[in-house]
């Protein structure tokens, strides 16, 4: 049988009844009211265990950590059942792929066993690239991954600089994630990229000048695939003050992200990465309306990763004690 070739919205249209049937499996609004309305860890736990997100923790033995992290190895493992082949496949992994390298490369730096850091994805061979930062000749450079190894160990044998690492790691996933969203042909996963290589560089811009760190390595950590444009951006950040919201205009901002951006200032840059990650819901939440494509499958997965990420945040607010007001704070909802 011929594969599949994935290269327009029709050849999505198997999968996307599929992903359909999957959908029902996300929880519900009163699932969520339940789980707001928990006072205690021991009764979150239980909770949780009810839910799909834990129904095997007692059978399994496993942590209710454990168990979410499963969870994101098997919504993988469904989304590739339904379209294997899609270049949507190594874009939903790329996170926890960089992750990975970033992780390798603490430890062939620091010369410490940092293993435990590792996430499970599948398709790469963690072996073969932990190899190439100590046997840099061996590097074949054909993969995205291949390339930024390289140019880690590069760039540390000339700087000896461990933040670089991280910098140069994250521009190789932004990158990375600007041309498979490319590939996949969607208006909608492109928008869904830009916007997120938006706030991603909003939030470095800030994070970098409360550090007061050196406008050069500003310039180096801007992130590609963006909107922002990078040259009016970067000379933002040389000026004295941050910018104002007519300089924010003029370098590609738009309101959204200005709202975001002011409630960064008021508080702290966590609340500038919420927002980030209620854009990724709210893209989702466009394309559950599409009738198939590769729209579905990829609000599917944000839908239900982000479920994972609030579920966690609500457990570890009920182990630290946090309010109820605190706990709902912290939740990554739709507009």
């Amino acid at each position: 049988m011929a594969q599949q070739r994935y290269t327009k919205p029709e050849d999505y249209i198997y999968a996307s009844t599929r992903v359909r049937l999957f959908e029902r499996r996300l929880l519900k609004a009163e699932d969520w009211a339940r789980f707001r309305q928990v006072t205690s860890f021991g009764e979150g736990l239980q909770l949780l265990k009810e839910s799909p997100y834990g129904n095997r923790m007692e059978v399994d033995g496993l942590t209710y950590d454990e168990s979410l992290n499963m969870e994101s190895v098997r919504l993988r493992q469904e989304l590739r059942s339904a379209a294997p082949g899609s270049p949507l496949l190594r874009l939903i992994s790329l996170e926890d792929l960089y992750h990975n390298l970033k992780v390798l490369a603490k430890m062939h730096v620091l010369d410490q066993d940092l293993s435990y850091l590792l996430v499970e994805v599948e398709d790469f061979d963690l072996r073969y690239l932990e190899n190439l930062f100590a046997h840099p000749e061996q590097n074949r450079q054909e993969s995205p991954e291949e390339r930024a190894i390289a140019e880690v160990v590069e760039d540390y044998h000339k700087h000896q600089d461990p933040e670089r690492i991280e910098i140069i790691l994250d521009k190789a996933l932004y990158a990375d994630r600007a041309q498979l969203s490319q590939a996949l042909g969607s208006d909608l996963i492109q928008a869904w990229q830009a916007e997120q290589t938006d706030y991603q560089n909003l939030a470095i811009f800030l994070r970098m000048k409360r550090a007061a760190k050196a406008q050069p390595l500003f310039a180096f950590a801007f992130l590609p695939g963006g909107r922002l444009k990078a040259e009016d951006t970067v000379a933002l950040y040389g000026q004295a003050d941050l910018p104002t919201t007519a300089e924010l205009k003029g370098a590609g901002v738009d309101d959204d992200l200005l709202v975001a951006w002011d409630q960064a200032l008021e508080g702290d840059i966590a609340s500038l990465e919420k927002r980030r990650d209620e854009a990724s819901l709210n893209l989702a939440k466009k394309a559950q309306r599409m009738t198939y494509g590769p729209e579905i499958l990829f609000a599917y997965y944000l839908l239900r990763q982000t479920e994972i990420q609030n579920l966690r945040s609500l457990m570890i607010g009920l182990q630290s004690d946090l309010n109820a007001a605190q706990r709902a704070a912290r939740l990554r909802l739709a507009d």
